[in-house]
């Protein structure tokens, strides 16, 4: 074969093969009967070789038809099958929300979550867990449908909007001497052996603004990546640790950390926790509904679940 053959042309030619007429073949394609001529004449001068020859009125297969007409049945069918593929993964994208989130947001979500599911139990769900200049990234590269963060700005080319508080204290085994003071100094917390997280992550930044902003020189003992971590030294009363209280739900209803803060430490930050997508995309059904809910219901949910108000009203948190 000297060029290649459409899969129009393979159509008109396995219908006409079936019908038995060039006429009954455009009316089942419904198309003019010169049309299917023309489609079936590209396809002879393709194959280099006669498809049809004259049988009394009708017309019939020659060996070359017999044998194109057979690849063209396997051909139609698998263009069929891919068809419903794509089909299928259309619909998979118009039902799957894609999420970008920094680490602390594997514990803030689910809730939300199981909340926004109850309304749309065919929602799937694609969370990509990353350092904030990481998901930047994604939703830079269209590759989810929004970000996950706290409420500094980003980039003038997305849109970002608060739906709910991000709360974040200084914690410590009921056991140690500050989870018992409500005096305490900064100084204090250092010299207990200080364990943030890495730099870059959300609770490091505010918790150097909270030394910055008393005049303090920002030092601690240890660093990690893992709330996990930071939360088992805390545990074991082997430091005093400073994270999201998203992050500590089980382990303060279980009594095992308590938040602490001091009321000599005045202008506690507030971080809240933000949407961002990007400035004027259509965004699909499914992601604008996810992002209606947070800003309707994302506060009332959070609050509900995790109850760290209450938290840190014992704690002594500064209004």
């Amino acid at each position: 074969m000297q060029r290649f053959a459409t899969l129009k042309q393979l159509n008109a030619l396995y219908i006409t093969a079936n019908a038995g007429s060039v006429t009954e073949a455009a009316k089942i394609l419904h198309v003019t009967q010169p049309t299917v001529t023309l489609q079936i004449k590209q396809l002879e001068e393709a194959a280099g070789l006669p498809l049809f020859e004259k049988l009394g009125r009708g017309i019939v297969l020659t060996e070359a038809g017999r044998i194109l007409t057979q690849h063209a049945s396997r051909i139609i069918a698998q263009w069929h099958d891919a068809s419903q593929d794509l089909e299928a993964l259309r619909t998979k994208a118009q039902q799957t929300l894609r999420i970008g989130a920094i680490q602390t947001v594997e514990y803030l979500l689910p809730p939300l979550l199981i909340a926004f599911s109850e309304q749309d139990p065919s929602a799937k769900i694609e969370l990509r867990i990353g350092q904030r200049d990481e998901v930047v990234k994604l939703l830079r590269e269209r590759s989810v449908d929004m970000i996950i963060l706290e409420d500094d700005t980003v980039d003038d080319e997305f849109d970002y909007q608060v739906f709910a508080d991000h709360p974040m204290a200084f914690i410590a085994s009921p056991q140690h001497a500050l989870s018992h003071d409500g005096s305490f100094t900064l100084k204090e917390v250092v010299n207990s052996g200080l364990i943030v997280r890495e730099t870059g992550a959300s609770t490091r930044r505010v918790v150097e603004g909270i030394f910055k902003s008393h005049g303090t020189p920002f030092q601690f003992k240890s660093e990690f990546s893992s709330n996990v971590a930071i939360k088992r030294m805390v545990e074991a009363n082997l430091a005093v640790g400073f994270v999201s209280l998203h992050a500590c739900k089980v382990e303060i209803e279980r009594h095992l950390i308590v938040p602490i803060s001091s009321c000599r430490l005045q202008g506690w930050p507030h971080p809240q926790w933000c949407v961002i997508t990007e400035k004027g995309a259509e965004h699909r059904p499914l992601a604008r509904s996810f992002v209606d809910f947070l800003l309707t219901e994302g506060r009332a949910v959070t609050e509900s679940y995790f109850g760290y108000q209450s938290a840190l009203e014992q704690s002594g948190e500064p209004a």
